[in-house]
């Protein structure tokens, strides 16, 4: 039977490399977006190649409790989740003394507080099958903090006590419950610093290089393969910044 991956964020440049490890790895890949037209998502499937028998969108504003208990309750009557990837998340950079609530709480509640909303009903579904795999993305920002990012640093580093706890919780249950931790990655996003700033970043990483996205899907696919002995970590992949 084939096994299903539900994966937040699932149209940016970290969900893409996602969605496309695991289809290829022969998961049927449930990819969240925020309410994104037909005429994107048929074009972000024929630019990565992915047919729709591999791919269901679901459209989800993940702030929005009862949207997603709603559409969740829909999907776990007709599919079974294996792995969940919470990988959705958003910035709004400013220094503390300059932040307005508005930048905090948008980005604690997209990048943290949206975890119980979408992590709850898939966890309890796992459970039920004796069996499930939860991926956490933070950042490499929520282990060392970083200027500009106090309110992303928190929700990253919120994400890592979440997962921990939560890890323990399940442990007999055959869910286990990880976080890979990126460092700066080659996105699209990324990609569009300017140069000057761009090398930099590169100078500052033993590698002198960005974090491939096939090594973050690879890291992806190899803890949700692995058994139960592998629950609780942290795993970085940042070519060596920041070792912990």
């Amino acid at each position: 039977m084939m096994k299903s991956v539900l994966i937040t964020g699932g149209t940016g440049g970290i969900g893409t490399a996602l969605v496309k490890a695991f289809v290829n790895k022969g998961y049927h890949a449930h990819v969240t977006h925020t309410h994104k037209g037909s005429e994107f998502l048929d074009n972000w499937l024929a630019e990565n190649q992915l047919g729709e028998d591999h791919v269901s969108f679901l459209p989800l504003n993940l702030n929005n409790r009862e949207e997603v208990a709603q559409q969740l309750a829909a999907l776990l009557e007709s599919s079974k989740i294996d792995v969940l990837i919470n990988n959705a998340g958003i910035t709004a950079d400013s220094t503390f003394l300059k932040m307005d609530v508005e930048q905090w709480d948008s980005v604690i509640d997209t990048n943290l507080k949206a975890l119980f909303s979408i992590t709850q009903p898939i966890a309890r579904s796992m459970v039920k099958h004796g069996y499930g795999r939860i991926i956490n993305v933070s950042s490499i920002n929520g282990l060392k903090g970083q200027f500009g990012q106090c309110n992303y640093a928190a929700a990253k580093a919120g994400i890592i006590g979440f997962s921990k706890s939560l890890a323990q919780e399940l442990a007999t249950k055959g869910v286990s419950v990880n976080v890979i931790a990126p460092g700066y990655t080659m996105t699209p996003m990324v990609e569009s610093i300017r140069e000057d700033i761009l090398d930099k970043i590169k100078g500052n990483i033993p590698t002198k290089e960005l974090v491939l996205l096939e090594d973050l899907a690879k890291t992806a696919l190899m803890i949700a393969e692995s058994g139960m002995s592998l629950t609780g970590e942290t795993i970085s992949v940042n070519g060596g910044q920041y070792m912990n």
